[in-house]
């Protein structure tokens, strides 16, 4: 009997050390599930001070960091169709360039991944149908034998673009159509509007676009609203000669993606008050609100930042404001994640203190989109031909940038108050055409925080 519950005893340890290590195994493997994303959330100020009957403007930061694929990992697959304008204005020089880049392209891509080619003018042309990238000499013989002519059937070389991605559309895998165009188009639906209903269109079927503008002939509104609605990445490309380098930091990016269809919800607590997220969109329905990011990059950030009014009359003390969920697709594990998070603030009486608990960073950022903001609205002065009201709010924007870059130690501040600044030194007709496109492109890249 004594030998027989020993051994029963023996059992009973054996299956609690199996179960113990089946919990620290999983919990590892939930753990390293969740390392592709790390998720940061918090207060631009930490302590607030609110007095009474004052309402105070908080903003309250939610910033994912994407980690790097190890090299013993094999990325995602990439399903990738390049649409070329090869219309009259693109010949020469353009042409030659965007061919070179194309074939460039092709060599940043492996066996697995899936290729198609777009060409449009005055009609469209599948150069290339969707296929997995085995025979590059056939393909770059075909890119080789690219013409210019024609007028600019731009919304039916996106559409065709979108149709060849649909042929091997998997969310298993990164979907982009690569938009290059150096004119106005011309041909078939023109208008951002049209243009950005296909966004759409193709967004929700798993599908992000990267609108490159060739010289200054293209239409920056219609370029960067397709780019913006489908959270693809847009570029200025000045000179034809800077096309190879954005298309490798574009190859870059989207052979680099480490999450995918990531949704944000933020629960904030009764007595505080969503108003609005700054430069990302998204929906407030009470006081839960969404937003989504198409994709996360390795070693690259994207954020969303909120705008909360937070209550009068409150007593002192440390508050929860919200709760943080995450969801995202994990682009090596495949499968899906979730994080989540709290948010805390401290209301107190001292001004000092709560100057102290301001985080630099997420200061600086609230301050970067605020500007965004305020070009905006000096570039619709501009289009309204009203150039000296347009120049004072420039110039306003350019030196509250300077100033905050030296309060909160932000050389991003100080970079951006220099574009702005030139905005406000560029606005007559000869020079506008650029500097729009210019600022445009700026805006973009400082909104998504892109690397382009």
């Amino acid at each position: 009997m004594l030998l027989r519950h020993f051994a029963f005893s023996k059992h009973l340890k054996l299956l609690a050390l199996i179960f113990a290590a089946a919990f620290v195994f999983s919990f590892s493997i939930n753990k390293a599930l969740a390392a592709q994303v790390t998720l940061k959330t918090g207060m631009a100020q930490k302590l607030m001070t609110v007095g009474k009957g004052k309402h105070r403007t908080a903003y309250l930061h939610i910033n994912l960091q994407g980690i790097a694929l190890p090299k013993s990992k094999e990325r995602a697959p990439v399903n990738v169709a390049i649409v070329i304008d090869k219309s009259g204005s693109m010949s020469g020089d353009k042409l030659r360039q965007a061919k070179r880049a194309a074939i460039m392209a092709l060599g940043l891509l492996e066996a697995h991944d899936t290729i198609s080619i777009v060409t449009y003018s005055s009609g469209v042309d599948v150069l290339v149908p969707a296929t997995r990238l085995h025979d590059r000499v056939l393909i770059e013989r075909r890119i080789e034998k690219i013409f210019s002519g024609g007028s600019t059937a731009l919304y039916a070389g996106v559409k065709t673009g979108g149709e060849q991605l649909m042929r091997y559309l998997d969310r298993e895998q990164v979907n982009r159509l690569i938009l290059l165009s150096d004119g106005l188009a011309n041909v078939g639906p023109k208008s951002p509007e049209a243009l950005a209903t296909l966004g759409y269109e193709l967004v929700k079927k798993g599908v992000s676009v990267t609108t490159l503008g060739l010289g200054n002939g293209y239409n920056e509104d219609l370029m960067t609203r397709l780019a913006n609605v489908t959270d693809g990445n847009h570029a200025f490309v000045e000179t034809a000669d800077e096309l190879e380098r954005f298309f490798a930091l574009e190859l870059g990016d989207i052979t680099s993606v480490v999450a995918q269809d990531i949704e944000i919800e933020i629960h904030i607590l009764p007595g505080y008050l969503p108003k609005r997220t700054l430069w990302r969109k998204s929906t407030i329905k009470g006081n839960i609100v969404r937003a989504s990011i198409r994709q996360v990059y390795g070693s690259q950030k994207k954020d969303i930042t909120l705008e909360l009014q937070l209550p009068a009359n409150k007593p002192l003390g440390t508050y929860e404001v919200a709760n943080v969920s995450i969801t995202y697709k994990d682009m090596g594990e495949k499968r899906k994640i979730v994080l989540s998070d709290k948010v805390s603030l401290t209301l107190t009486r001292s001004e000092k203190e709560a100057d102290a608990s301001i985080d630099k960073g997420v200061m600086s950022r609230v301050i970067s989109l605020q500007a965004i903001e305020k070009n905006k609205a000096a570039m619709k002065l501009r289009d309204q031909g009203k150039i000296k009201a347009a120049r004072r709010l420039y110039q306003r924007n350019s030196v509250f940038l300077n100033e905050q870059a030296a309060k909160l130690g932000a050389p991003a501040l100080a970079k951006q108050a220099a574009q702005t600044k030139g905005y406000s030194q560029n606005l007559s007709r000869d020079k506008w055409r650029k500097y729009r496109k210019k600022q445009k492109h700026d805006s973009r890249s400082a909104g998504a925080a892109s690397k382009y």
